[in-house]
């Protein structure tokens, strides 16, 4: 198992585990899963619509006298800036607010959970996926008449694939 490891990451998990059980088993479900790495590295994987986006929470070797390095592993569907405010935000709760890391973790599931709501059914008419294969971007480009939103690289392909300019499903002018 991950968390027979030893060092600080992984006491800190152990430690959630038995303190925490039910908040655990609340962060880790279909969607959130926690690795122990190393002695030291936690990654936290989120996944939304089979692409995962990943942090890793790193406690140095003298942690607490050193602060805890959280790590950009893989983004995905959200914007870099988004993504940085995320990853600042879980570090300031680490670091300036003293939080656990099954808080820090909690917050980036949250971020995650909150900014694809609302997506389920919303897929992309043209590659059948809420995050583009392409450019790992979330459809934002409306038809103006049925309102259905595609991934702008899957729009270009289609328009400039199909010789014409209309929208896959209701075939009105784009």
């Amino acid at each position: 198992s991950d968390l027979q490891r030893s060092g600080p990451a992984a006491e800190a998990l152990k430690g959630l585990e038995r303190t925490y059980p039910v908040a655990m088993a609340h962060l880790q479900d279909d969607a959130m899963a926690v690795k122990v790495l190393s002695s030291n590295e936690v990654v936290a994987t989120y996944t939304v619509d089979e692409h995962p986006m990943e942090i890793g929470v790193r406690l140095p070797s003298d942690y607490p006298l050193h602060g805890v390095e959280i790590r950009d592993l893989k983004r995905v569907g959200v914007s870099e800036a988004q993504w940085r405010a995320w990853l600042l935000a879980v570090q300031q709760l680490l670091s300036g607010r003293n939080g656990l890391i099954l808080d820090a973790l909690t917050l980036f599931k949250k971020n995650a959970e909150a900014k694809f709501q609302g997506y389920e059914g919303a897929e992309c008419a043209i590659c059948y996926s809420i995050i583009s294969p392409t450019d790992q971007s979330l459809p934002t480009k409306p038809c103006r008449t049925c309102k259905h939103k595609f991934h702008g690289s899957c729009l270009f392909k289609w328009v400039s694939t199909s010789g014409a300019s209309t929208c896959p499903l209701c075939r009105s002018i784009l």
